[in-house]
């Protein structure tokens, strides 16, 4: 009887280990707020997951993808994998091939100076 109660005690506890990651997740991602409802964010590094947050809750987040798929993650799969809020960057890195004329060159330094 007491093997019994053990066995059932580990399979119990095996059994509460992802709720219970997801909630501890769910909480610190509220506590840090990487993200909000309504940012952009990607997920992953190597062929990264980009959505619009729709909700964030306790145990799971979803997100709505480009192609109108919603995606339903648990907390503990986003505190593993690296996210990126692109709601959030401060500056775009721009970059463009201009020709500019030998006569033209004194112009292009206000120009530059102007953005």
């Amino acid at each position: 009887l007491l093997a019994i109660g053990g066995a059932s005690s580990l399979i119990f506890a095996t059994a509460c280990l992802t709720p219970l990651s997801n909630l501890v997740q769910g909480l610190v991602i509220a506590v840090s707020r990487p993200f909000a409802t309504g940012d952009k964010i990607s997920i992953g590094s190597m062929s990264p997951l980009i959505g619009l947050v729709e909700h964030f809750g306790w145990y799971q987040s979803r997100l709505r993808t480009a192609n109108n798929e919603l995606v339903v993650l648990p907390n503990s799969m986003l505190a593993k994998e690296q996210v990126v809020n692109l709601s959030r960057r401060t500056s775009k890195k721009i970059q463009a091939t201009f020709r500019v004329r030998y006569d033209d060159l004194p112009k292009v330094h206000p120009l530059l100076e102007e953005l």
